[in-house]
């Protein structure tokens, strides 16, 4: 019993005397311990994430069913690792240990720790609303306005609410493309009960909370803004409108209370409609856009040719027809791929 006692006196001792000696033991929460194992955790994530955004790019491309099915494997290759609760809980308390305080570590360290926080949930759960999400967008990127007998693209339907002066036409076309509605409505509010259930399993009151957050971003404080906006620019606003509803009327031959969805000249409405007969599109007309975006971006020393070379521009049956510019990670190199289905029209130039 002695002998037990001398020996934890001494190794009390030896601890008092090793602290003051500058002998530390090993704490593996350390910023030295983060440095020393970041790398093993970012690198599958980068070459994950480029297998996802490639997969995705040619399912957007395409509109298959096969790759749309591989950019639904590779998700959930992506997430399956991100979900990875080990990796989780060693960084979410080096997170809460606050020894990372070099700037760009400890902002990569929050990243990293609010990435696998947002994969934290149920894995089926998730799992079942990335194969759902897939599908509605399978759905929404392929679905073609069916009018008049004809298949048209977004180019097509945007050209004839621009162009054309019948309501009955305008709203015969416009009600054709919203049908698109119809095809996802049933499986977007599964994947919203769907969201909203994984979203409260993490603690959150809903999806919407839950992304926000996640991206540090305060919902209070996002509608705040979004009021502030509304308040500054609400006047003017209506001011503005009057004075466009005036114009969209008498070229419609109706009234501004009579003005509908259809006759303010987009789908989305992007853009202010078209209030005057000139139109910028005869500048384009005759001329490449491919080259005008080049010599535009070159002018200032921003040589694009490695992008247009890896983009795909032009329409094609069950691409994606709206705009988009992916940034695809690998090895430090962004490959940045645009994608659109462009016409020779100012709508698509680069001084757009």
């Amino acid at each position: 019993m002695k002998t037990l006692y001398c020996i934890l006196i001494i190794a009390v001792l030896l601890v008092a005397i090793s602290i003051p000696l500058g002998i530390k033991l090993r704490n593996r929460y350390s910023a030295a311990e983060y440095k020393a194992s970041k790398h093993t955790i970012i690198q599958p994530i980068i070459s994950l994430s480029k297998a996802h955004a490639e997969a995705y790019w040619n399912a957007l491309v395409t509109g298959s069913a096969k790759d749309w099915a591989k950019t639904e494997q590779a998700e959930n290759k992506l997430n399956e690792y991100l979900a990875d609760d080990e990796t989780f809980r060693y960084l979410e308390k080096i997170y809460v240990a606050g020894e990372v305080d070099e700037y760009v570590d400890r902002r990569e360290l929050e990243i990293l720790y609010l990435t696998y926080k947002a994969h934290n949930g149920k894995k089926e759960l998730i799992k079942e609303t990335i194969a759902l999400s897939a599908s509605i967008e399978m759905k929404f990127n392929t679905f073609r306005t069916q009018w008049e007998g004809k298949n048209l693209t977004d180019n097509q339907v945007q050209a004839i609410l621009e162009t054309s002066t019948d309501s009955k036409v305008l709203e015969g076309v416009w009600k054709a493309q919203k049908a698109v509605g119809s095809v996802v409505a049933k499986d977007i509010i599964k994947l919203v009960k769907l969201r909203n259930q994984l979203a409260s399993s993490l603690g959150y009151a809903n999806y919407h909370t839950m992304s926000l957050t996640l991206r540090e971003q305060s919902p209070d404080e996002v509608f705040e803004l979004l009021d502030w906006v509304h308040q500054q620019t609400i006047l003017n606003y209506m001011r503005s409108k009057k004075e466009i509803d005036s114009v969209l009327a008498r070229r419609y031959n109706t009234t501004v209370l009579q003005l509908m969805p259809w006759h303010y000249q987009d789908l989305y409405f992007q853009k202010l409609p078209k209030l005057y007969n000139h139109s910028f599109d005869e500048y384009y007309r005759n001329t490449s856009l491919e080259r005008i975006t080049e010599e535009f971006y070159g002018s200032m020393n921003m040589p694009i040719d490695d992008v247009m070379r890896k983009s795909d521009l032009y329409s094609k049956p069950g691409k994606s027809q709206h705009a988009l510019c992916m940034d695809i990670y690998l090895s430090l190199i962004h490959i940045c791929r645009c994608r659109r289905s462009t016409l020779c029209r100012s709508r698509w130039s680069p001084y757009h």
